[in-house]
């Protein structure tokens, strides 16, 4: 590993956050600067209530109250009924609330710390820290994907259960005229018995286009859940990121021995190198201080 070179002003101890402040978020960002997430981005609010009962279910009460063969039908359509506007807005949440902040944030102070490490800090440790912290970008904009990815799914489930709510309309819309049919047709003696072998017709065919609905969309939901659980394997491994136990390190008072390095103590006698010069790996002379000719 190359020494630092000379340079007088660094005598003192150094501050490895000399340059930085503490955000909101608790971490550190060069002072001025934003600190990660805080970029105009929309807050995570709160999923939506359950909301008004589906059209989907309402059309297919309507013909309930015409024939109770539907009713069935009926009762197993609505076992799929779930919170589709907090559907949505965990959706948006996901892609938007979680998303962008790594986007916007990392993206503006990942420059801004190589920077600023860059002033005072000379070394192979240094290149050593800009190649992890270029890591840790590239680590974090994976993350930032598998969120937007996520989004995406929950998306796709709440378009899904709409589709399938519109299907049931659908389904509902033809029932009901064939059951208006058949309850006409039943007014006459003569018919009454075919009347009613066709009402039991459509209540096997509201109850198995029904039953073939909601198998697609509970595969759906297997599928989706699947997808998630990958998606989210990211977030669940920097939960366990931070050492513990023994190897546990407290930032906030980590300091920097700096005693045995000779490039950052006074010399002996003024405006001679200090001990162990001889050793040093001269990278650049340091423009900030004039230099005599030997």
């Amino acid at each position: 590993m190359s020494t630092p070179e000379i340079n007088p002003r660094l005598a003192h101890s150094l501050d490895p956050t000399s340059g930085f402040e503490r955000t909101s978020s608790g971490l550190y960002a060069p002072k001025g600067a934003a600190s990660v997430g805080e970029a105009a981005v929309p807050k995570v609010v709160p999923p939506a209530g359950p909301g008004p009962t589906p059209a989907g279910l309402q059309a297919l009460k309507s013909v309930g109250r015409v024939t109770l063969y539907v009713v069935p039908a009926l009762l197993l359509a609505a076992t799929a009924i779930v919170n589709e506007p907090g559907i949505a807005q965990a959706a948006t949440n996901w892609a938007t609330g979680l998303s962008m902040p790594l986007d916007d944030g990392v993206k503006m102070t990942s420059p801004n710390i190589i920077n600023e490490s860059r002033k005072n800090w000379k070394a192979e440790d240094q290149e050593a820290f800009e190649a992890a912290v270029a890591r840790m970008s590239s680590e974090v904009a994976k993350l930032r994907d598998s969120f937007k990815s996520v989004g995406g799914v929950v998306d796709e489930i709440g378009g899904t259960v709409r589709r399938y709510w519109t299907e049931i309309g659908a389904l509902a819309f033809v029932l009901l005229g064939a059951a208006l049919a058949v309850k006409a047709a039943s007014l006459f003696p003569q018919l009454r018995l075919m009347a009613k072998m066709k009402e039991v017709v459509i209540g096997t065919l509201a109850y198995g286009t029904t039953a073939g609905l909601l198998a697609q969309l509970t595969a759906l939901y297997g599928a989706s859940a699947r997808a998630i659980t990958m998606e989210t394997r990211k977030w669940h491994q920097l939960q366990y990121v931070t050492p513990t136990g023994p190897l546990a390190i407290d930032f906030t008072k980590a300091k920097i021995d700096i005693h045995s390095l000779p490039s950052y103590n006074q010399p002996a006698t003024p405006g001679q190198l200090p001990p162990g010069s001889q050793q040093f790996e001269w990278i650049a002379p340091d423009k900030q201080l004039p230099h005599k000719a030997p």
